[in-house]
């Protein structure tokens, strides 16, 4: 049977989150690093599953900020920046599957659809054919705005915002 991501990924995710949470307790400097460090092994993996899984990154970059913030300075500011380090490297690395198509296929995949599509789509309240769903539910609107623009990125940015717009507009009127 075919085995989802965010299954793997989850279970990448906890991995993750532990080497942290042992790097950011861990009483020397050395092994703080050492935990760090063996974190972007979870992470670059679970981006090249799902490039969504960078926000884990940035939420723990985010963590150890603030534990920067309360360290010396000097230690803090290079925890800091290997966790900002491990977020890039962790980014990067959700290109590489995009890239090997690419080259295999001989052609680009181009931008995609862009975010506010996604964000557009959670805050509708029904399908497109009107059939009534909750906000935050999948519908297929990025899907046909990306097939009635011809996968024009910018029409598609536009036609999102307004969108998100229009839907603001509504929950304004309809608190």
């Amino acid at each position: 049977s075919f085995m989802y991501t965010n299954q793997i990924g989850f279970a990448l995710i906890c991995v993750y989150i532990y080497l942290n949470a042992k790097g950011l307790t861990a009483k020397h400097r050395n092994a703080e690093i050492k935990y760090i460090l063996l974190s972007t092994i979870p992470f670059s993996l679970m981006c090249w599953l799902k490039s969504t899984f960078v926000i884990i990154g940035i939420g723990t970059a985010l963590i150890w900020f603030i534990h920067f913030l309360g360290a010396d300075s000097k230690h803090g500011l290079s925890r800091f920046l290997i966790a900002a380090l491990i977020v890039g490297v962790g980014s990067a690395s959700a290109l590489i599957p995009q890239r090997i198509m690419e080259n295999r296929i001989g052609h680009g995949f181009g931008s995609g659809i862009p975010k506010t599509a996604w964000i557009a789509m959670g805050l509708q309240d029904s399908d497109l054919d009107g059939t009534p769903k909750m906000p935050g539910w999948w519908n297929p609107f990025p899907n046909n705005i990306q097939a009635t623009t011809n996968n024009n990125y910018t029409e598609m940015a536009r036609l999102s915002k307004e969108a998100i717009e229009g839907r603001i507009d509504f929950f304004i009127k309809n608190p």
